[in-house]
């Protein structure tokens, strides 16, 4: 026996990153459908409150990142001027200044994904939500209001965040995330722990913007899984430009020292490995020091929360 089921909405979608964004505008423009995404409030570093359209690649992934590798270029082409005849200009750089300018255009390109999809005929709704069953979306606004939407489908599409490695320590270590958001870095030491992709482009940005640089390896090369040739390539440029390639790096641990304002990263074999790195604050968070994870990214459920009911 068949029963009349009223909906609010054909589709519900958790998560304005892009596959939500994409997945929403099609299904309302192109097919008709009644569609509103559900995202939670902007922001520059992520959490279980803070997200915003667009999604890790246009707010705290690719867009800010290329934005911050175009800076970090300029050091090595002022270098060479003077080989051309220029006399190079002074070097000093505002961190802060790149740093506002960045959010700037972050903000733009984020409002930018709203007006795609309200363009497209989706409703935006700014909160979190939680699927209460297999039809029910409960949207928890920042306010306190509490709203409940009704689908024939939903679409969960939070994405992920970056996530630390489990060692001793990892308190006192910052994700890409902060990374990003990061002032004051010239002349500090940054140790990154990881080789992969994310972790040699920013031991390249915070060594292009001035900072000292120690890039912890599990082997005996970057990338793994890459071309050989290219990591050996790759090695051999980072290690040109000055950054302090220790592999390989095994066991790390992350040792506060409060008194003296300093955090020592250990790694084995042995204990040669000791690294000062100053204890600074990072924007929009607890003090922390310049020791960073870019060890890899964990299914998000900052956009959805409860059981995903079969039916």
């Amino acid at each position: 026996m068949k029963t009349n089921t009223t909906y609010d909405y054909d589709l519900v979608t958790i998560g304005a990153g892009s596959g939500g964004v994409r997945a929403s505008r099609i299904a309302a423009s192109q097919y008709g459908a009644k569609v509103a995404i559900v995202e939670l409030p902007f922001g520059l570093v992520s959490s279980e409150t803070v997200g915003g359209a667009g999604g890790t690649c246009v707010i705290r992934g690719c867009v800010p990142k290329k934005l911050l590798v175009y800076a970090s270029e300029f050091m090595e082409s002022f270098q060479d001027a003077g080989g051309f005849g220029w006399t190079p200009p002074t070097t000093n750089h505002a961190m802060a200044s790149l740093l506002e300018r960045k959010a700037k255009e972050i903000e733009r390109l984020n409002a930018v994904y709203v007006n795609l999809l309200k363009n497209s005929g989706v409703e935006y709704i700014e909160g979190k939500g939680v699927v209460l069953d297999p039809h029910t979306v409960e949207v928890r606004m920042t306010d306190g209001a509490v709203m409940r939407l009704r689908a024939k489908n939903i679409l969960i599409a939070t994405g992920g965040h970056a996530v630390k490695i489990d060692i001793p320590g990892a308190e006192h270590a910052i994700t890409s995330d902060e990374a990003l958001v990061l002032e004051n870095i010239v002349k500090e030491d940054i140790v990154v722990v990881g080789g992969g992709y994310i972790g040699v482009e920013f031991a390249g940005i915070f060594n292009g913007l001035g900072a000292r640089v120690h890039l912890m390896l599990r082997g005996e090369y970057p990338l793994r899984a890459f071309d050989h040739e290219c990591r050996t390539v790759v090695l051999e440029n980072l290690t040109k430009r000055g950054v302090q390639v220790r592999a390989p790096s095994r066991d790390p641990h992350a040792h506060a020292h409060a008194h003296a304002g300093t955090l020592t990263h250990r790694h084995s074999p042995g204990t040669h490995g000791l690294h000062p790195v100053s204890n600074r604050k990072a924007r929009q968070r607890q003090a922390s020091p310049l020791l960073q994870h870019p060890v890899g990214r964990g299914q998000a459920d900052g956009g959805v929360a409860g059981d995903v009911c079969d039916g």
